[in-house]
């Protein structure tokens, strides 16, 4: 969590890299999780979701949480136009 006196809503705010470590170690056992790899192609229908990577894996998931940044490349495919150029 973020420390007193970091801003008005500083008790309320988590970190991305907290929010990231308590993801993964609530999940690790249940989950996939890739590190150090790019969503090249992402294709969603009722039964889940498809993703081709750049390094050529694919894989089909129930969920797929990216956590790039606002201006990731990924969100760019998944929501074009809404990624801040």
């Amino acid at each position: 969590m973020a420390e007193k006196g970091e801003g008005p809503s500083a008790e309320l705010e988590i970190r991305r890299g907290d929010i990231a470590r308590l993801i993964h170690e609530a999940a690790q056992d249940r989950a996939t999780f890739r590190f150090g790899d790019t969503i090249a192609a992402v294709s969603q229908d009722g039964g889940g979701v498809d993703v081709t990577f750049e390094s050529g894996r694919q894989g089909r998931y129930d969920l797929v949480i990216v956590a790039e940044g606002v201006g990731s490349s990924t969100r760019e495919r998944v929501f074009p136009g809404e990624a801040p150029s």
